[in-house]
């Protein structure tokens, strides 16, 4: 308490020492008067000698300075007399005079006193000034009803300033309920009388007839027009004009932002209009460094802004809490900011809240800091209610604050009206999640917030509303249309746009899903995703650029976006890498947009990575790496990988141990694997489970490699998981398990792997592993799989369709064919698809019949540990589907290859094996297997690259394939 005391005291000795401080040379035009009440120049009327109306001209000459002897003490004098003679300008100038602390010290509760005589006296700006205080809460207590009832007064009496402040509380719902059709009639009412009075060269007027006209209040919205009545009002020496204007040239509404200009316009609002909220602009612009100037200046024009109005010593608050000019006091800084608030400054009140529950420079205490909130919502500050309604809704049980659902949606409706759009977000959330206090979910009504969330630039609220509408929920009835129209709203929201905005509505132009199909409007989406987050959204934008042959409009607009995110500054929220990563992919190769730079490609990935994006680092050795547009340089790519694998990022150590696996230095590889695993890295986990499985750098071990392609589906490996899928459908390590197999296909599918939707595909077909029969989706995933490299797919694909009797027999032929070609180039790499071309041959498929020739590639693949070739060649030795004559049987070798799978722990090659062996059954499934080189069940297709993983896309098809397993981030 004595600290907020001894503020108060420091304030009102500036009040008090603010006197010299306003003797300025106003520039009235020749029979005007400067009224410092309204902060304007009035007309000057002839009056009779020794009238109350000679001394109110006599007292504003002594307060301005500008009478000879000039005396504040006799401009009270004389103020009082004419105010004791019934002259309610008079009465209102007193008001002002001890509201401000004018040669005074400031009091509040003289001020209304004064105030409130000059209303009964027919003054209305007497009346505005009385509801001012009551508004304020200055008083200690904030009474919007009495604001109302003055305001409603002066209004009624003629005054166009007090039905625009009417207007302006049915409007946000200050001390009376929210009445839009009210307040609408209200403000053309008030424009229609500030217009005229504007037009006769009343430049407060013009300054309210603007902010209508920015505002779009009783008057169609006009920042043109806006702009045209500020600068009317400025010129004719309005304060609120100049520093309307201020705000436009500040934030760019209507006009081309001008930092410069606003600063000129703050300065003349606060120096020649004493407009303390001028002062408060023109500071904080040199507080923030937004434009140069000495900053001995910033301290004077606070103290200025403080001495002017109470209100504004939030600005002393400002730069002694950020050491801004002076040194930093973070106590003094939220003393100044709780006079602020305690004159009645709402956003003060806000950031005293926000003070207090962070405890910068006061205690902590949520409890206080709602009460702060709550005033701050009180005096019209949006995000203030906000906050209240988020603290009212968590609670805080240190403070011994409650949870009340139901009084944070109040404050939160309250937060929405008064235009913070986090407000009608999370009140919208409430009802549609029924976590508004009454339990019951009400998207219908949830909507209306969100809509109005949307309105005010929040993206969010506006993908909130396209879900509602999309679903049925805002209406009862699916409504695409809208949701369309509201998720392009939110993705080029002008406050807070969003992303998923873009790629919903953008999917839905694409693929014309429950919408007209429209390739330009889908690129113009994901062209704004790019240009917000980069990376795959700039991909897919491109890539739609091609499929619409879309023109050259389309295409720069892609690259500006990309451009855009790559290099925006850092107080515009920051470079984007991904998106300057994209840039070198396409220009690597060429791209719809991108003309191919293969110099520009790597010159971008080397100033990303020199930048310490390390990625690029990573994907800039892969280049060298694999001579993608350069001379292949493996001492760079090495480079590359260790010195960023050095810097502790393990995709880098990961593609380091690719490296090394590929110059066959398989067990230093081994070691950065392990490390990558250990460290969550799943594409790290998923080939160290190959090492083991293959034996390749480390101890063949099939229960380890078991349990690291688990760890890194655990982690969102797809390929992990398919891999795990592979052991679980043909019994490898486990029992053999059709669902199992069948949910972590389906997993390794959902998170991108065409492999995984190859194989998940199998289960649609034949609606097995608690899959539902459904051919056409097995089809489609087939396709997708053998488009992508998969041999099986492609052969799976075929025999669908040939057995559907629909497909032309080329066409089939065709597919099998490839399946075939697909396998024989995979198998000089992988033992796995040695086994597969060995399948081929036993089948006849896209070849004759060859038992024989299966065996060799089937005894090849076990011999490279594969298990699949060892339980596939000791079957045919043992003459299991063999026709006659056309392989011997040989028990003794097939005994030799089934011990080899079985010690792969697959159950049903150790019974083999004791049936060559002319045993009865059983057998020992832990036959120990001499580590050598080998191969593995894990999974060896590689696909395409797809948008989603454009990031490592700069690896070739090649090096991808290298291990059998995909690159990942």
């Amino acid at each position: 308490m004595r600290s907020l005391v001894l503020a108060v005291v420091a304030c009102l000795a500036l009040a008090a020492s603010a006197s010299t401080a306003h003797a300025v040379k106003r520039p009235c035009p020749s029979g005007e008067v400067w009224d410092p009440n309204r902060g304007d120049c009035a007309k000057k009327k002839k009056v009779k000698r020794q009238s109350p109306e000679e001394k109110y001209y006599e007292a504003l000459e002594h307060l301005e300075g500008s009478a000879k002897n000039a005396s504040i003490a006799r401009a009270i004098e004389l103020f009082e007399d004419a105010c004791e003679r019934k002259l309610g300008a008079a009465c209102t100038q007193l008001g002002f005079v001890h509201l401000r602390g004018r040669g005074v010290a400031a009091d509040a509760r003289k001020a209304l006193e004064h105030y409130e005589r000059a209303c009964k006296l027919g003054d209305t700006d007497g009346c505005i000034g009385a509801s001012d205080i009551h508004g304020s809460g200055v008083l200690g207590k904030i009474d919007h009803a009495r604001a109302v009832k003055l305001l409603d007064q002066a209004c009624t009496a003629g005054s166009g300033r007090g039905c625009h402040g009417l207007a302006g509380k049915y409007q946000r719902a200050l001390g009376v309920s929210e009445d839009a059709a009210r307040a609408a009639t209200l403000y053309k009412q008030a424009f229609g009388m500030l217009e005229g009075e504007c037009a006769k060269g009343v430049g407060a007027s013009c300054a309210l007839v603007g902010s209508m006209y920015r505002d779009g209040d009783g008057v169609t919205q006009d920042l043109t027009r806006a702009r045209e009545m500020f600068e009317k009002g400025c010129a004719g020496a309005a304060g609120d004009a100049c520093y309307y204007l201020a705000l436009l040239y500040e934030y760019g509404n209507g006009v081309t932002i001008d930092l410069e200009l606003a600063y000129q316009h703050y300065e003349r609002a606060c120096q020649r209009y004493d407009h303390p909220d001028g002062c408060f602009g023109a500071g904080a612009l040199l507080a923030l460094g937004s434009i140069t100037r000495d900053l001995k200046v910033l301290e004077p024009m606070a103290q200025r802004a403080c001495q002017l109005s109470q209100t504004r010593c939030d600005l002393l608050g400002f730069i002694l809490g950020q050491g801004i000019g002076v040194t930093q006091d973070l106590p003094a800084s939220a003393r100044w900011y709780d006079v602020a608030c305690t004159q009645g400054n709402g956003v003060a009140c806000r950031v005293m809240g926000d003070k207090t529950s962070n405890g910068t420079g006061v205690s902590v205490n949520a409890s206080a800091a709602v009460k702060y909130w709550e005033k701050a919502c009180e005096l019209g500050e949006g995000l203030g209610c906000t906050w209240a309604g988020k603290y009212h809704f968590w609670g805080d049980d240190a403070s011994g604050l409650a949870k009340q659902p139901a009084r944070a949606f109040e404050l939160l409706h309250l937060g929405c009206l008064r235009d913070d759009h986090e407000a009608c977000q999370w009140a919208g959330e409430l009802l549609t999640l029924g976590t508004d206090g009454t339990g019951v979910a009400d998207p219908k009504r949830g909507v209306l917030y969100f809509d109005a969330g949307c309105s005010l630039g929040r993206g969010q609220s506006c993908s909130w509303a396209g879900d509602l509408y999309d679903d049925g929920r805002a209406t009862g009835a699916a409504d695409p249309a809208t949701a369309i129209r509201n998720w392009e709203t939110g993705c080029f929201a002008t406050v807070k746009p969003e992303v998923f905005g873009c790629r919903q509505a953008g999917a839905r132009r694409r693929t014309g899903d429950r919408a007209d199909k429209d390739l330009a409007a889908a690129a113009r989406a994901y062209t704004r995703a790019c240009e917000l987050e980069g990376g795959d959204d700039c991909m897919t934008a491109d890539t739609i650029i091609g499929e619409g042959g879309l023109d050259a409009d389309a295409q720069a607009a892609l690259r500006l976006a990309a451009d855009t995110a790559c290099t925006r500054p850092d107080d515009q929220g920051g470079r984007i890498e991904t998106a300057c990563v994209t840039i070198a992919y396409l220009q690597r190769n060429g791209s719809s947009a991108f003309t191919k730079d293969p110099r520009a490609s790597i010159a971008g990935l080397e100033a990303s990575c020199a930048r310490g994006y390390h990625h690029a680092c990573v994907l800039a050795g892969e280049v060298y790496q694999f001579g993608l547009g350069v001379v292949t340089n493996e001492d760079k790519a090495r480079q590359y990988f260790a010195t960023t694998c050095d810097a502790g990022y393990q995709h880098a150590c990961f593609a380091l141990a690719n490296f090394l696996n590929a110059t066959g230095k398989e067990k230093e590889a081994f070691g950065l694997l392990t490390n990558a695993c250990n460290d969550g890295h799943p594409s790290a986990c998923n080939v160290l489970g190959f090492s083991h499985y293959t034996a390749r750098g480390a101890r063949w071990d099939i229960a380890e490699a078991d349990r690291l392609y688990a760890r890194a589906c655990e982690l969102g490996d797809a390929v992990g998981c398919s891999n795990v899928g592979e052991l679980y459908q043909y019994g490898i390590a486990h029992e053999p398990d059709a669902a199992k197999a069948r949910e972590l296909y389906q997993k390794s599918c959902e998170l991108g792997f065409q492999g995984g939707c190859g194989r998940l595909a199998y289960y649609l077909e034949r609606g097995e592993g608690g899959a539902t029969k459904d051919e056409a989706l097995a089809e489609q995933h087939y396709t997708a799989a053998c488009n992508a490299d998969s041999p099986e797919a492609c052969r799976s694909l075929a025999e669908l369709l040939e057995r559907g009797g629909r497909t032309a027999h080329s066409k089939i032929a065709q597919l099998k064919q490839r399946a075939l070609d697909s396998a024989k180039e995979q198998s000089e790499r992988n033992p796995y698809y040695t086994w597969v071309l060995g399948t081929f041959h036993r089948d006849g498929v896209a070849t004759v019949k060859d038992a024989a020739k299966a065996a060799e590639l089937f005894v090849k693949a076990c011999e490279g540990y594969d298990p699949l070739g060892c339980l596939d060649a000791g079957r045919l030795y043992l003459g299991h589907g063999v026709e006659d004559g056309s392989l011997p049987r040989n028990p003794e070798l097939a005994a030799v290859q089934l011990d080899k799978a079985c010690a792969a722990n697959v159950g049903e090659a150790c019974k083999l094996a004791d049936e060559a062996r002319g045993k009865g059954g059983g057998g020992d499934a832990t036959v120990p297997l001499t580590p050598k080189k080998g191969g593995c069940a894990c999974d060896t297709s590689s696909s395409s690259p797809s948008v989603e993983h454009l990031l490592w896309m700069l690896a070739l098809v090649w090096g991808i394939r290298r291990h059998g397993r995909r690159r990942r981030r």
